[in-house]
């Protein structure tokens, strides 16, 4: 049976104006925030170094100091090397890189931020060599 194009179908908004109005919205979002607000204020109080220090790291080294700054850090005895960064060039030829100022264009030629999936892939295939792989970067 074919759909009747006799009959209009009600618009979205229409529907949902029938439903809810604006104010029990409204209502609804504050309660909704102050829940939120009241619950992640009561959780900190109950966070901290001790509750952290119950979890044994499985790592070899000790747990880096936890701070929020522009330097890099690394476990005594390690090292670590920068291989790119946001705005890096993937190809010759780019103008020094302004992230106030790039255009779309631009970036695609250009090491992104913000990726949501780095693997490293030891070489030879199927070795353990922590020194000689591949880096994907999504």
């Amino acid at each position: 049976m074919a759909n009747s194009p006799s009959l209009p179908s009600p618009v979205i908004r229409d529907v949902i104006a029938a439903r809810v109005s604006r104010r029990d919205i409204l209502k609804s979002g504050l309660a909704s925030g102050a829940l939120i607000a009241g619950g992640s204020f009561v959780g900190s109080l109950f966070a901290g170094e001790t509750h952290a220090a119950a979890a044994q790291s499985t790592l070899g080294f000790p747990e880096l100091k936890r701070v929020y700054d522009k330097t890099h850090a690394a476990a005594e005895g390690y090292e670590t090397t920068l291989v790119a960064r946001w705005g890096d060039p993937l190809v010759a030829g780019l103008a020094e890189f302004d992230g106030n100022k790039v255009a779309a264009q631009e970036q695609e030629k250009r090491f992104g931020y913000n990726c949501d999936y780095i693997a490293f892939m030891p070489l030879p295939k199927g070795s353990v060599n922590s020194d000689h792989g591949l880096l994907c970067v999504n």
